[in-house]
């Protein structure tokens, strides 16, 4: 019991002594903070066809699990997403035709982005802060092969 109390009482001290509120160690990146980093990114844009028409029902989402959207009616989509991780670079878009053949099928496609920080947020502490990519504009082709 007493050496359980005793490593229990040098963690402490441990993470005591490992921080500091001293503005200096700050500037120098010696941040006193636990946790985990976040990041935010978005990203919007348009999805037509070959001949420019827009397709709804569109799945775009960044490769590797992150989140999915639908474009509308009008072929736009947007998304923003916090996460605790860093943003992929190049991240990979990936426009798949999930909805059948009610407005045509279509092969997938990926497209490569790249996000870069929004000078109007900065990074505090642990947010990393705001990454955006350029709008873009996906041409879709119309599927050869029906049964896909």
């Amino acid at each position: 019991m007493k050496n359980k109390l005793l490593w229990m009482l040098f963690s402490l001290l441990g993470f005591a002594s490992a921080c500091s509120d001293d503005d200096e160690q700050e500037q120098n990146g010696n941040l006193c903070m636990y946790g985990c980093p976040s990041v935010t990114f978005s990203v919007k844009g348009t999805v037509t066809d070959e001949a420019g028409r827009p397709i709804p029902g569109i799945r775009v989402g960044i490769k590797n699990g992150y989140p999915t959207e639908f474009t509308d009616d009008k072929g736009a989509f947007a998304f923003t997403k916090s996460t605790l991780s860093t943003i992929p670079e190049p991240a990979v878009l990936q426009f798949t035709d999930v909805d059948g053949a009610g407005n045509g099928l279509y092969d997938p496609k990926e497209v490569e982005v790249r996000f870069m920080q929004n000078p109007d947020v900065a990074p505090d502490g642990w947010y990393r802060g705001d990454f955006t990519a350029e709008e873009i504009a996906v041409e879709m082709k119309a599927s050869e092969n029906p049964e896909k």
